[in-house]
């Protein structure tokens, strides 16, 4: 029994290798290719292709998935067979199926994903004469352009058109209908669940094969792109005619609120016009003055802002003036103003329709908290993350969007997760190494990293070099107390980690360089005390107490507070990085911050911490 199982064994072994060789045999010789096309095709002419003709088509399909090009593969099967050439657009695809099919199973074997010598060493044959055409039939290189949303490229039998959607959009959330459904269809409706209105939508040129249309997000799943084969083969001179009254009406919503001032910048008057459904160009009257963009932004559907600066990524004028109203839209001070001035006007409380009495009219605060969410949920963090790819060159851009996302991270610590998986810190690494020297933009970097960091693990970032990107911030701008605050606040979180983290942030020098400035400065001649304030300024000598209430102290005394509290963070190093720590935090300059601010609990409390341990050290 046990001989006859080995034998049988040995049979299906021997039987798998005749099979396994046989199929490798077929790959090798191009026989299963040939089948495979043939199949796809519906035709008989790919079974006499050269071997040249099969590497040619295969160099056409051995690209990157977003670098194909359907219509070159075409072209090609046009100088091979005309009847080729007319296939269904399903048919061409499938044909690329099975090429690629190929180059996969060759590679599984072993083998090269071409046949024979290829590229050839000499000049390549020239390719196979194509049938003349008649005048008729005389092709055009195909045509490209972009319109108000989308860009598209066209050829006499096929129309592709190619619409930005926001990053990590999913096939799920994209819909795509066709009217009619079946045969040749004239309307097309392209929409996404989170905006509110359609992406494209309007009367084709002419028809198109509704059953062989077909759409598919980008690789960078950036673009949605549909490819529509023509009824009637032609150029087109326009692509869509748009739809006025389809999804939404423009015709009968109100105007923007007119509001006396001047007029905002042009961008901003149309997109508020836009948002806001106003259907005569031109005639939106927003005021330029703080009221009027308040209320400008408090009239307007963010969700329709939204969309209209991820529909239009390139243009620089549009997506500035979405984060200019969006930031003001979000701001509760925004909402507070909008509502004096339609108090002002007579409008502030309107009877209920069902007689009950007034409605209720939220705050400032939730109304501020409901445009955030509003925003939020029509994916406008992937959208400013993307226009800071796009146009970080500029500082205007820089300061809206970290601005922007800063006041959306506050208090959101799902925001915090969504911006640091969509690469956020990789973001904020670069905008410190080109902008470091810009005051205003550093201070926002540095405030956004505030808030994202502890939403990401922080290993990216310190091997990325962070923590000499935030010294180096600080270091050029020591006189910047919110900057200042900002930067020691993200070294003291980095300080908790490890010695690692803390002999870095001890290199950068900035501990002694902002306690040096926070602390008295005695002259060689025994003259008086002047003790150094952030902006300049002279101030009190230690041991005097800040004024209340001025501003500048009230900076001072924050800014000596995070100094020692990193002070105390890096006193739970090992000895020597404590070593570091007492040349750079000495007694006698803890002691002396002490005496200037003698009412911070904290500082207080933090410099015990760290004179403990340097003393302790020291004896």
């Amino acid at each position: 029994g046990i001989g006859a199982l080995r034998r049988q064994a040995r049979d299906c072994t021997y039987m798998q290798s005749m099979a396994s060789g046989l199929k490798q045999s077929r790959i090798k010789s191009g026989e299963t290719l040939r089948a495979d096309l043939c199949t796809a095709s519906g035709s008989q002419a790919p079974r006499n292709w050269d071997e040249t003709t099969l590497n040619r088509l295969l160099d056409l399909v051995d690209v990157p998935k977003d670098e194909l090009d359907p219509l070159g593969f075409k072209q090609a099967l046009t100088a091979l067979s005309p009847a080729l050439g007319s296939l269904t657009l399903r048919a061409r695809k499938e044909m690329m199926t099975a090429l690629t099919a190929h180059a996969t199973a060759a590679k599984g074997y072993g083998l090269s994903g071409r046949f024979g010598d290829w590229p050839p060493a000499g000049p390549e044959p020239p390719p196979p004469p194509a049938r003349p055409l008649q005048p008729a039939e005389k092709r055009v290189d195909p045509l490209a352009g972009a319109a108000d949303g989308y860009r598209w490229t066209q050829s006499e039998t096929d129309l592709a058109i190619a619409v930005p959607v926001p990053p990590g959009t999913s096939k799920t959330e994209v819909m795509l209908q066709l009217t009619p459904r079946h045969g040749p269809a004239t309307r097309l409706v392209l929409r996404a669940r989170f905006w509110p209105q359609p992406l494209v939508v309007g009367e084709l040129h002419a028809a198109v094969e509704a059953g062989e249309c077909m759409w598919h997000l980008s690789a960078d799943a950036m673009e949605v792109v549909i490819d529509m084969p023509k009824v009637e083969p032609e150029l087109w001179p326009s692509i869509i005619k748009p739809l006025a009254a389809l999804g939404h009406s423009t015709a009968s919503a109100p105007p923007p609120p007119p509001v006396a001032g001047g007029i905002l910048p042009s961008a901003v008057a149309a997109v508020a016009a836009a948002a806001s459904g106003e259907a005569r160009a031109g005639t939106a009257s927003v005021a330029g003055s703080d009221d009027g963009v308040a209320v400008a932004a408090a009239s307007v559907r963010l969700d329709v802002v939204v969309q209209r600066m991820g529909q239009r990524p390139r243009q620089l004028g549009v997506v500035s003036a979405c984060m200019a109203i969006l930031q003001a839209a979000i701001d509760p001070d925004t909402h507070a103003r909008a509502a004096a001035v339609a108090g002002a006007a007579g409008s502030a409380a309107k009877p209920d329709p069902g007689g009950i009495g007034t409605a209720a009219v939220p705050t400032p605060r939730e109304a501020a908290d409901a445009a955030a969410l509003t925003a939020l949920n029509a994916r406008v963090v992937p959208l400013l993350l993307r226009a800071i790819k796009m146009h970080g060159q500029h500082t205007s851009v820089q300061l809206a969007a970290w601005g922007l996302l800063s006041t959306l991270m506050r208090g959101r610590d799902f925001v915090k997760k969504l911006a640091a998986d969509a690469g956020a810190v990789h973001l904020l690494l670069a905008g410190m190494a080109a902008h470091a020297a810009d005051g205003p933009i550093a201070g926002a970097l540095l405030r956004a990293l505030r808030l994202l960091l502890p939403a990401c693990p922080p290993k990216p970032f310190v091997v990325g070099g962070g923590i000499e990107a935030v010294g180096e911030a600080v270091r050029l701008h020591l006189t910047e107390p919110s900057l200042c605050v900002a930067g020691v606040t993200i070294l003291q979180m980095l300080a908790s980690l490890n010695d690692i983290t803390r002999d870095s942030i001890l290199k950068t020098e900035v501990l002694l360089l902002l306690l040096g400035a926070q602390t008295p400065v005695h002259a060689n001649s025994g003259a008086a005390t002047i003790l150094a304030a952030p902006n300049g300024a002279a101030v009190p000598p230690a041991g005097t107490p800040p004024a209340s209430g001025d501003e500048s102290s009230d900076k001072a005394a924050a800014l000596a507070e995070h100094l020692v509290g990193l002070a105390a963070q890096l006193a739970r190093g090992g000895a020597e990085t404590r070593a570091v720590l007492a040349q750079q935090a000495s007694p006698s300059v803890l002691l002396r911050l002490c005496g200037r601010f003698p009412r911070s609990a904290s500082l207080h409390t933090n410099a015990a911490r760290t004179l403990a341990a340097v003393i302790t050290d020291a004896t």
